[in-house]
């Protein structure tokens, strides 16, 4: 059984592993503790781990904005599993547990860009398109 839990900087080796399957960057090992500081002091900022058997086997976190009208969005990001453990149930758990902390965090919305590929996923767990499409700009 999935069991999803708050990240731990113990957590980070194996994250960053399973992210490299949907991006290239990889720090180095020695920034561990500086990113983990820096990623740990956010208010705003939660990240879910799900366990399977106690070992890591996917990630997703989301951010928290307070809109300047006041109300409060959750940002969904970075929802990754194990390539041996997908269409086992395993990102929707990470889904579920991220939408019940966007609701204790009194958002009114929890949105999320995705790749076209994953539609079907998202909608099967009740992400609808709004119409809008996300664009990216790197800084570096």
């Amino acid at each position: 059984m999935v069991k999803c839990r708050s990240i731990r900087f113990e957590d980070m080796k194996v994250v960053i592993r399973l992210l490299k399957l949907i991006s290239d960057f990889v720090p180095g090992e020695s920034e561990y503790e500086k990113i983990w500081k820096e990623y740990s002091e956010q208010n705003n900022v939660f990240g879910v781990v799900a366990e399977l058997d106690g070992k890591v086997v996917g990630y997703g976190s989301i951010f928290i904005e307070t809109k300047i009208r006041g109300g409060r969005v959750g940002h969904v990001e970075d929802i990754v599993c194990s390539s041996d453990k997908q269409r086992q149930g395993i990102g929707s758990e990470i889904l579920d547990k991220l939408f019940e902390i966007s609701k204790k965090e009194n958002c009114y919305r929890c949105s999320l860009v995705r790749k076209s590929q994953n539609k079907i996923f998202y909608n099967l767990n009740h992400y609808e398109d709004d119409g809008l499409s996300s664009m990216t700009r790197f800084v570096k």
